[in-house]
């Protein structure tokens, strides 16, 4: 198998059993979450990876929710594989289109899971055209970008502040700065046009803190764009955790 890397959520302990039980006899090593909190920051520097994600058929919509939520932080490449404790047909559409990949039942024999996440991770590779700034996606070969379930289209200089921006984020860039380094500009006189720009990667981008990312003016200083952590508490969803019934 590839060096792929295989992450689960998992809260059944069935499914828990199952993965312990293939990755041993693999000898592949399975980075396993119970709480989707831990699961979504592991996924914020994690890139070519197989997902295996627990479902719950007694509580299908909530499992809906859940694989939905995290497959806003999933980078790609990867490939989401669904165990679940049933299959009734269903939960098996709703779970490919929210992006599954395959949807199966815990009790699979160990040597076809073990088939199924060698088939996908095959299929997993890099992609270094896309640059990636969580939930953010920079496509340099077609000037795109998306967010979630977001996307739109800049101009080639729109792309570029857009990554010199996310290079330097964190730090307060001056029109000079912006003007020099973006626009290979030294003429004070053209800074308006920074801000006429910066103005048009802001809408375009929703950096207004809907993904987390945030680009402000500092008066008389400069532009800075922030990222917004998580709050413990706005964890989006917490998961199902079959143990607490």
């Amino acid at each position: 198998m590839q060096q792929t890397k295989v992450m689960a959520l998992l809260s059944h302990p069935a499914q828990q059993a199952a993965v312990s039980r293939w990755s041993s006899e693999s000898n592949t090593s399975v980075e396993q979450h119970v709480g989707l909190a831990t699961f979504k920051r592991s996924l914020e520097n994690s890139t070519d990876v197989v997902i295996l994600f627990g479902w719950n058929s007694d509580n299908a919509y909530r499992s809906a929710q859940t694989l939905e939520c995290a497959k806003q932080h999933i980078h790609e490449p990867a490939h989401i594989i669904v165990l679940s404790d049933q299959d009734p047909e269903d939960d098996i559409v709703t779970a490919l289109n929210l992006g599954a990949d395959r949807f199966i039942t815990h009790d699979v024999p160990t040597p076809i899971l073990d088939a199924m996440i060698t088939s996908v991770s095959k299929r997993v590779g890099p992609c270094n055209h896309i640059q990636r700034y969580s939930p953010y996606r920079l496509n340099l070969k077609t000037l795109e970008i998306t967010a979630r379930n977001y996307s739109a289209t800049l101009t080639p200089i729109e792309f570029r502040i857009a990554q010199y921006l996310f290079e330097h984020s964190g730090t307060i860039l001056t029109r000079a700065q912006l003007l020099k380094d973006v626009w290979d500009i030294e003429d004070v006189e053209q800074q308006r046009r920074v801000d006429t720009k910066m103005s048009h990667v802001r809408s375009k981008m929703r950096l207004d803190g809907k993904f987390r990312w945030r680009l402000k003016f500092k008066r008389h200083q400069g532009y800075v764009l922030d990222y917004i952590p998580l709050d413990q508490d706005e964890d989006d969803l917490e998961w199902y955790d079959y143990q607490h019934e």
